[in-house]
């Protein structure tokens, strides 16, 4: 097999119940379909075999570029201290040599630096080979996807943490999610990682990073204080910098839907605000989960119901309670648009049925702002080029830097800060200058293009001529 016979494999897929994690991978694809239409392009999801979520992405992510797609091999053949999965013999060995109690012990961070030690030097050298031959004998293709490969891409997101928000989930999150890498490490297949932020890298796992980020082709951070993270850490890579999510490249839209949608609800385009909110309803596998006290929570919910009440007395420009996550359609109607006075719910529609990455990217282009304290919908908003406010809790993560790095930096907010006039404020302000304020969200646009393309050409470097020189 040649070079140019190589796929790109990119990891992983994320979560189907957020628009913004199903909008990742499709925008990684289109720029790859607008810029090198011919690559051959494989992609892992997150989820494994039998998981719905497989079979949907199977059919939908083609729709943006020609890909194979294949289920997480890892997350059956992996364990935890003390349980070892029928089948998982890797796992198995590995856990033989060090036992429960060491295990055990690494995660929690209270192993002796010398047994820590050992163990990261196995997590990089005999345990990836161990798990390689395994995925060989029980499923070739799965193996096929890694050996013939020419580059690994691993996605935007927020996947390599350990300790963020007092976590510390090792064997299952952290070690799920660097097997991609560790694998293309001991294959000596180059490996990149793309615009992802970073919240905690504690010991012992930093010893692992250090090392599989240091022999990266690059890494790349989609915020800069994910960036003075990782350098504060001292877990750097020849090549880094800041790259934008690629959701801003999504690109879908699904104006069939928008035109019945602003129908239904009497919309007029620009006339209306997006609003999305983040609370704790959410999964249990969302890392935040525990965060947010009641009491807090509601505090900040009494200000946005405060903020719409107000805008719609001064504006009558209806907002739409929209959601980014699946768990959140319950939380905005209990915590917002029950709680509206008769004359405001007139001019407030809550969408009380969960809706496609292309729908929302539909509605925001045509919303005259959108206001959301989740940060895919403010990264969506600003690639149609729509006006937004992002007041965020300071635990949602150093990915709401991104605002201030693409200069918008007035329209970030710390919910818990601010009083509901502070957000009417600054939202008036965008109302008022409207056309200044949609001169400021276009002004990264092209900066944004070049970076996101300056990643392919990276990788083509090494899929079409070999690495590139230092």
């Amino acid at each position: 097999m040649t070079v140019n016979d190589r796929h790109l494999l990119i990891t992983y897929t994320w979560s189907i119940n957020n628009i913004g994690d199903i909008g990742i991978t499709p925008g990684l694809l289109s720029m790859v379909n607008r810029h090198y239409p011919d690559w051959r392009v494989h992609v892992l999801t997150s989820q494994p075999a039998g998981d719905s979520a497989v079979e949907y992405l199977r059919e939908y992510l083609p729709k943006y570029h020609p890909c194979d797609l294949g289920p997480n091999p890892f997350s059956h053949r992996l364990g935890t201290p003390g349980e070892v999965p029928e089948g998982a013999q890797a796992w198995g060995a590995f856990h033989d040599r060090w036992g429960e109690h060491k295990l055990r012990a690494f995660a929690f961070g209270c192993l002796d630096a010398e047994n820590s030690q050992a163990i990261v030097d196995d997590l990089l050298g005999r345990f990836p080979a161990e798990m390689l031959e395994q995925i060989r004998r029980e499923n070739l293709s799965e193996a096929d996807a890694f050996e013939q490969a020419g580059f690994v891409l691993y996605n935007s997101g927020t996947t390599f943490n350990f300790g963020r928000a007092g976590k510390r989930d090792f064997w299952t999150y952290a070690l799920l999610f660097s097997m991609p890498l560790l694998l293309a490490r001991h294959l000596k297949i180059p490996y990149g990682i793309n615009a992802q932020s970073f919240d905690a890298l504690d010991w012992p796992a930093d010893l692992m990073y250090r090392r599989l980020f240091g022999d990266a082709s690059f890494v790349y951070c989609r915020d800069s204080d994910s960036l003075e993270y990782l350098r504060q850490r001292n877990i750097t890579n020849k090549r880094m910098g800041y790259r934008p999510d690629s959701t801003f490249f999504f690109g879908g839209v699904d104006d069939e839907w928008l035109g019945e949608f602003m129908q239904t609800h009497q919309l007029k385009k620009g006339s209306f605000v997006g609003l999305i909110i983040r609370t704790s309803r959410n999964s249990p596998q969302d890392p935040l989960l525990g965060v947010m006290n009641k009491d807090r929570e509601q505090a900040n919910m009494d200000k946005l119901v405060e903020f719409i009440e107000q805008w719609l007395s001064l504006t009558k420009t209806p907002i739409v309670l929209c959601p980014e996550v699946r768990w959140e359609i319950g939380a905005a109607k209990d915590y917002l648009y029950d709680r509206l006075s008769p004359e405001s719910k007139r001019l407030c529609v809550w969408m009380s049925e969960f809706w496609t990455t292309e729908q929302a990217y539909s509605l925001f282009s045509a919303s005259r702002l959108v206001i959301s304290m989740e940060m895919h919908s403010v990264i969506m908003a600003i690639s149609v080029g729509t006006p937004v406010l992002h007041p965020q809790f300071r635990e949602a993560g150093r990915k709401a830097r991104m605002v201030r790095d693409l200069g918008l930096g007035d329209w970030l907010m710390d919910i818990d800060e601010i009083s509901s006039a502070d957000l009417l404020k600054t939202a008036m302000a965008v109302h008022e200058d409207y056309d200044g304020a949609r001169k400021l969200v276009s002004q990264p646009a092209q900066r944004l293009r070049d970076l996101g393309k300056s990643v392919l050409d990276e990788v083509s470097a090494y899929l079409d001529n070999g690495p590139l020189s230092d």
